[in-house]
């Protein structure tokens, strides 16, 4: 789980970029997981693929897109600031994301626990 921690606080530093750091995260996970997803069904390995995904898989990837959703937020503080000035409405934005952030760690320990021994133990939701 210490990976998924990782990149879950790599996409909330990224939106310190004006929120192009999360876009680019979202786009190559979303490029990666297409691909992976795409050649693993090209190769017969759909079924092994998915009981890898399953059992972890929606929790992590919720929480990534939390994480972006917050980045692309801390974004809004730097081009539409309202009143108050960027650094300000950006720290703002930041104080608020990373409680929401921080609030996702339980559930990307717990989709780091299922990865680690729900995915290997052979109780996925597919059928061998």
């Amino acid at each position: 789980f210490t990976n998924n921690i990782g990149v879950t606080m790599f996409v909330f530093a990224g939106a310190a970029l004006a929120g192009v750091g999360a876009i680019i995260i979202a786009l190559n996970n979303a490029l990666n997981l297409g691909l992976v997803i795409g050649f693993s069904s090209n190769a017969g390995l759909s079924a092994d693929l998915w009981r890898f995904l399953i059992p972890h898989g929606p929790i992590e990837l919720s929480c990534v897109m939390v994480a972006i959703c917050v980045g692309l937020r801390m974004a809004i503080g730097i081009f539409i600031p309202g009143e108050q000035p960027r650094s300000r409405a950006f720290a703002e934005q930041a104080r608020d994301g990373m409680l929401i952030v921080l609030g996702t760690m339980p559930w990307v320990v717990i989709a780091g626990i299922l990865e680690a021994f729900v995915r290997p133990s052979g109780l996925g939701i597919l059928p061998r």
